[in-house]
């Protein structure tokens, strides 16, 4: 007799499965709009996790997580999630957007325009 799929098994392949997800669309992205990388971020619950999507030079693509933070479950927790690690990772994905998510060729153009 099959026996039921257990959660963690469940929640692995829904992880898995949204994560291809996560890669079409964030390769299209990249793609169609001729962007260095794309920011992708990912809400469960408390927990938000940040990820980036790059297009190296071989034509690969690289998915790598760039911070996980767990939101507070209260109002009483709020001043927990500004704390100095937490402000540390929201800089750290800001910094990552800024400098992994833009169009080369239109930066460019901006630079010479100045010129």
């Amino acid at each position: 007799m099959a026996r039921p799929k257990s959660n963690k098994i469940v929640v692995e392949s829904l992880c898995a499965w949204i994560s291809s997800i996560w890669l079409f669309f964030t390769k299209n992205v990249i793609d169609i709009n001729k962007l260095d990388g794309a920011l992708a971020f990912q809400i469960h619950r408390f927990d938000i996790s940040f990820y980036l999507n790059q297009l190296n030079s071989k034509g690969i693509y690289i998915f790598n997580e760039i911070a996980h933070l767990r939101f507070p479950q209260s109002l009483e927790d709020l001043p927990s999630l500004f704390t100095m690690m937490n402000v540390k990772k929201f800089l750290g994905v800001n910094h990552v957007f800024w400098d992994f998510c833009k169009n080369q060729s239109i930066l460019m153009s901006l630079k010479e325009g100045t010129r």
